[in-house]
Protein backbone atom coordinates (compact mmCIF):
# COMPACT_ATOMS: atom_id res chain seq x y z
CA UNK A 1 0.00 0.00 0.00
CA UNK A 2 1.66 3.21 -0.66
CA UNK A 3 1.94 5.86 2.27
CA UNK A 4 1.13 9.33 2.47
CA UNK A 5 4.25 11.90 2.98
CA UNK A 6 1.94 14.60 4.80
CA UNK A 7 3.49 13.34 8.33
CA UNK A 8 7.00 13.91 7.01
CA UNK A 9 5.93 16.92 5.42
CA UNK A 10 4.35 18.53 8.50
CA UNK A 11 7.00 17.26 11.02
CA UNK A 12 10.35 17.19 8.77
CA UNK A 13 12.23 19.43 11.04
CA UNK A 14 11.60 16.65 13.97
CA UNK A 15 12.60 13.93 11.78
CA UNK A 16 15.57 15.60 10.98
CA UNK A 17 16.59 16.04 14.67
CA UNK A 18 16.21 12.16 14.94
CA UNK A 19 17.67 10.79 11.68
CA UNK A 20 20.15 8.74 14.05
CA UNK A 21 19.56 4.72 13.30
CA UNK A 22 16.60 3.09 15.22
CA UNK A 23 14.11 6.39 15.48
CA UNK A 24 14.19 6.64 11.41
CA UNK A 25 13.55 3.16 11.21
CA UNK A 26 10.31 3.25 13.68
CA UNK A 27 9.09 6.08 12.13
CA UNK A 28 9.51 4.72 8.73
CA UNK A 29 7.53 1.15 10.33
CA UNK A 30 5.02 3.57 11.80
CA UNK A 31 4.50 4.86 8.13
CA UNK A 32 4.23 1.55 6.68
CA UNK A 33 2.43 -0.08 9.49
CA UNK A 34 -0.57 2.89 9.02
CA UNK A 35 -1.45 2.96 5.62
CA UNK A 36 -3.43 5.71 4.50
CA UNK A 37 -5.87 4.33 1.58
CA UNK A 38 -8.10 8.03 1.48
CA UNK A 39 -4.48 10.19 0.87
CA UNK A 40 -2.47 7.20 -1.03
CA UNK A 41 0.95 7.75 -3.02
CA UNK A 42 -0.80 5.02 -5.42
CA UNK A 43 -4.23 5.46 -6.03
CA UNK A 44 -4.93 2.12 -8.06
CA UNK A 45 -2.97 0.27 -4.87
CA UNK A 46 -5.12 2.20 -2.55
CA UNK A 47 -8.33 1.84 -4.07
CA UNK A 48 -7.81 -2.55 -4.72
CA UNK A 49 -6.91 -2.26 -0.99
CA UNK A 50 -10.34 -0.74 -0.13
CA UNK A 51 -12.40 -2.82 -2.31
CA UNK A 52 -10.43 -6.30 -1.87
CA UNK A 53 -8.14 -6.62 0.62
CA UNK A 54 -7.95 -10.18 -0.42
CA UNK A 55 -6.56 -9.69 -3.63
CA UNK A 56 -4.31 -6.65 -2.18
CA UNK A 57 -2.36 -8.97 0.26
CA UNK A 58 -1.84 -11.31 -2.29
CA UNK A 59 -0.30 -9.19 -4.35
CA UNK A 60 1.77 -7.18 -1.91
CA UNK A 61 2.88 -10.72 -1.26
CA UNK A 62 3.53 -11.73 -4.80
CA UNK A 63 5.34 -7.78 -5.28
CA UNK A 64 7.83 -8.61 -2.58
CA UNK A 65 8.81 -11.69 -3.38
CA UNK A 66 9.65 -10.57 -6.85
CA UNK A 67 11.40 -7.16 -6.52
CA UNK A 68 12.69 -7.66 -2.74
CA UNK A 69 13.19 -11.49 -2.87
CA UNK A 70 11.58 -12.01 0.13
CA UNK A 71 11.34 -15.57 1.35
CA UNK A 72 8.73 -18.11 0.81
CA UNK A 73 6.74 -19.56 -2.45
CA UNK A 74 5.67 -17.61 -5.05
CA UNK A 75 1.80 -17.87 -5.46
CA UNK A 76 1.67 -19.61 -8.42
CA UNK A 77 -1.74 -18.25 -9.33
CA UNK A 78 -0.22 -14.91 -9.60
CA UNK A 79 3.08 -16.70 -11.54
CA UNK A 80 1.24 -17.92 -14.21
CA UNK A 81 -1.05 -15.22 -14.77
CA UNK A 82 1.99 -12.64 -15.05
CA UNK A 83 3.68 -15.57 -16.95
CA UNK A 84 0.35 -16.00 -19.58
CA UNK A 85 0.31 -12.29 -19.95
CA UNK A 86 3.99 -11.72 -20.80
CA UNK A 87 3.82 -14.91 -23.48
CA UNK A 88 0.58 -13.03 -25.28
CA UNK A 89 3.58 -10.11 -25.69
CA UNK A 90 1.96 -7.56 -23.11
CA UNK A 91 4.41 -5.44 -21.48
CA UNK A 92 5.13 -6.54 -17.83
CA UNK A 93 4.19 -3.25 -16.09
CA UNK A 94 0.82 -3.30 -17.68
CA UNK A 95 0.72 -7.20 -16.53
CA UNK A 96 0.69 -5.65 -12.89
CA UNK A 97 -1.75 -2.95 -13.49
CA UNK A 98 -4.13 -5.75 -14.83
CA UNK A 99 -3.08 -7.60 -11.85
CA UNK A 100 -3.86 -4.54 -9.49
CA UNK A 101 -7.23 -4.23 -10.60
CA UNK A 102 -8.36 -7.50 -10.02
CA UNK A 103 -8.57 -9.36 -13.32
CA UNK A 104 -8.85 -13.05 -12.47
CA UNK A 105 -8.12 -14.44 -16.33
CA UNK A 106 -6.69 -13.27 -19.60
CA UNK A 107 -9.99 -13.46 -21.20
CA UNK A 108 -10.99 -9.91 -20.24
CA UNK A 109 -7.32 -8.34 -21.44
CA UNK A 110 -8.29 -5.88 -24.06
CA UNK A 111 -10.90 -4.35 -21.55
CA UNK A 112 -8.65 -4.57 -18.46
CA UNK A 113 -6.11 -2.69 -20.48
CA UNK A 114 -8.39 -0.23 -21.54
CA UNK A 115 -9.57 0.25 -17.39
CA UNK A 116 -5.95 0.92 -16.86
CA UNK A 117 -5.29 3.83 -19.20
CA UNK A 118 -8.59 5.29 -18.14
CA UNK A 119 -7.74 5.18 -14.67
CA UNK A 120 -4.44 7.07 -15.72
CA UNK A 121 -6.00 9.32 -17.63
CA UNK A 122 -6.29 8.19 -21.42
CA UNK A 123 -9.09 8.54 -23.34
CA UNK A 124 -10.39 5.60 -25.20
Amino acid sequence: MGITVEPVNENMSEIIGRIRGPPVLLSVQNLLASPEPKDPQDAIVAKQYMANIELYNKTARYWTQHYANAPGEKDKEMVNLVNKLQEMGVAQVRDECIILNGEESCGALIEAHKKCLKEYGFEM
